[in-house]
């Protein structure tokens, strides 16, 4: 079974309001290997994965494999 962008597109549309491309994916902090790997999860085994949205500032460190539990970058506001 292979996963082609084709395919991506026809989840992706299937399953949100409007398809998401490449760069929304990785604007919203998800490596493309993540993505490619949890379209994959899910089509191998006919359900949805479900994550939450990481956020761009932590992309280079999940492309650094770090745990992602222990992560939760906030930004804090000043009065």
């Amino acid at each position: 079974m292979s996963i082609t962008k084709e395919k991506i597109g026809n989840i992706l549309t299937a399953a949100t309001v409007a398809p998401l491309d490449r760069d929304t994916w990785i604007q919203q902090g998800f490596p493309e290997e993540l993505v490619f790997s949890f379209l994959a999860t899910s089509e191998m085994t006919n359900t949805a994965v479900l994550t939450r949205v990481p956020g761009s500032a932590t992309t280079q460190l999940i492309k650094e494999k770090y745990d992602l539990k222990g992560f939760f970058i906030k930004s804090k506001s000043c009065d």
